[in-house]
């Protein structure tokens, strides 16, 4: 039996938050905000990993987002968009022993997300909704991977994996009375999300594309004011989704209610 071992591993920092709005009148406001937020370190639980190892620090991310908040005709239409900037710095990655044993969680690198978002809200007519809202990021590292642990490390330049440049969404709603105490109520949506990859480097061997989707349902039901029922179909085209892929395994997203 292997005899126990123990290690230590200590930070202390602040964390912060700005936030700053500007009614420019009734109907518009602008904003800024900034805010730090980090994800906890810890130890590896992996048998047989030198001491030098079992400890990973916090990786921290710095956001910064300025927008508009808007309505229009009589508040018939709301408009809200906004630009921001993710910093994210001693990212938590995945590394391996030098003998290819031992997998475990180390920091090396760093990386910037900047994108922009747009939404919409109109009420043309009593009873009809309709929402749009699309979203753009270009989310890359801005510092190599230079870890020696580091399993498959990326380069300065390189799109994080799993993250698509582009998602849309559309929805219609229709609310109608049926009585005094009920409504009814159809609705219909679409997403879309933009391709991926699931490694760093296009170099890199077992990288694979994470091909676009889009997945449509459709809801009808009763809505009182305390109780609902509805009858629903998920993905009514029948969509593959792809939501992740590696070297061994391919999982696909939920299907028509079954995953």
């Amino acid at each position: 039996m292997t005899p126990p071992t123990t290690v230590s591993s200590k930070e202390d920092g602040w964390v912060f938050k700005f936030n700053a709005s500007y009614e420019v009148n009734d109907d518009v406001m602008v904003y800024a905000q900034a805010a730090e937020g980090f994800r906890p370190g810890g130890a590896n639980q992996v048998i047989g990993l030198p001491g030098a190892l079992t400890p990973y620090d916090s990786d921290s991310l710095v956001n910064y987002e300025i927008g508009a908040k808007t309505a229009w005709w009589d508040n018939r239409l709301t408009l809200n968009f906004d630009v921001y900037q993710i910093d994210w710095d001693n990212m938590q990655v995945s590394g391996r022993t030098a003998n290819g044993a031992f997998s475990f969680i180390s920091n090396a690198g760093a990386a910037r997300v900047r994108g922009a978002e747009i939404e919409a809200f109109l009420s043309p007519m009593q009873g009809l909704q309709l929402q749009a809202n699309a979203s753009f990021s270009d989310a890359k590292l801005v510092e190599d991977q230079i870890n020696p642990d580091v399993n498959a490390p990326g380069r300065e330049g390189d799109r994080i994996p799993y993250i698509p440049k582009a998602t849309a969404g559309v929805a219609v709603q229709y609310t109608w009375p049926l009585s005094d105490t009920l409504d009814g109520m159809a609705r219909l949506d679409a997403n879309y999300v933009g391709s991926s990859y699931s490694e760093f480097r296009p170099t890199n061997a077992f990288r694979q594309k994470i091909p676009d989707y889009t997945l449509a349902n459709v809801r009808v039901g009763v809505e009182a004011d305390e109780w609902a029922a509805y009858l629903y179909v998920n993905n009514i085209t029948d969509e593959l989704a792809y939501v992740l892929k590696n070297q061994s395994a391919i999982s696909a997203g939920t299907i028509n209610g079954i995953t």
